[in-house]
């Protein structure tokens, strides 16, 4: 399980920050000053969320120490919005500059790619579901788990469209219209019923593929 590190005064925001990191399935190194963020760099986070402006330091400086001495990549997390102010982030060796306030889909999806380019790897992640998407593998709490190739191309299609509802008649142009071929939507319900099977740990109460009735379908956040 990857550890992301949260240095952020907002007690709030930092709460909000750690609960949302939690349900992603991260292990979460929370601290609200440098002096505490300099203890949970020890512990070798995979990631670092920074903010600048900290009551005992400058952040551009701790994300430059975090950076070029421990090798730990940082996203800021900042209110600062001025053009010079980013510039001097991505000079002290940041990966991304996010401005508050600012959507938690959106930072999800930032941290996804930060963490896929530290592995190298185009690796999709959520709670205890993994995959690989460069070897088309999917694991699930570590363990690898065949599917067929229409499931694993369903789960890339939620995976990668995350928290949005995607309709029954998207599903199956996405997956089986690309050819003008029709296929009925019995098809798409079976296909998702044995895919549930093998990513939910309870089946008839899904926490991951869930159904929005009369319209479709969401990969939900847990």
């Amino acid at each position: 399980m990857e550890k992301i590190a949260v240095i952020e005064d907002d007690v709030l925001l930092n709460r909000a920050l750690t609960i949302m990191l939690q349900k992603e399935g991260y292990t979460v190194l929370s601290a609200f000053n440098c002096r505490e963020g300099e203890k949970i760099l020890e512990e070798h986070p995979s990631l670092l969320l920074l903010d600048i402006g900290l009551p005992d330091g400058n952040g551009m400086e701790f994300c430059h120490y975090a950076v070029k001495r421990m090798g730990i990549p940082v996203l800021f997390l900042t209110a600062k919005d001025e053009e010079i102010d980013i510039i001097r982030g991505f000079d002290a060796g940041c990966e991304d500059y996010i401005v508050k306030p600012f959507s938690a889909d959106i930072l999800k999806r930032r941290i996804d790619v930060a963490l896929r380019r530290k592995r190298g790897t185009n690796l999709f992640q959520i709670g205890d579901l993994q995959v690989d998407i460069d070897k088309k593998q999917l694991f699930v709490r570590g363990r690898q788990v065949k599917v067929t190739a229409k499931e694993y191309q369903l789960l890339e299609c939620f995976m990668q469209n995350r928290g949005q509802v995607l309709t029954k008649e998207v599903l199956l142009q996405k997956l089986w219209d690309m050819n003008g071929i029709f296929v009925e939507e019995n098809t798409l319900f079976v296909t998702i019923g044995r895919l549930r099977k093998k990513v939910e740990e309870n089946p008839s109460d899904p926490i991951y593929i869930k159904t929005v009735y009369g319209i479709g379908y969401i990969f939900g956040d847990v």
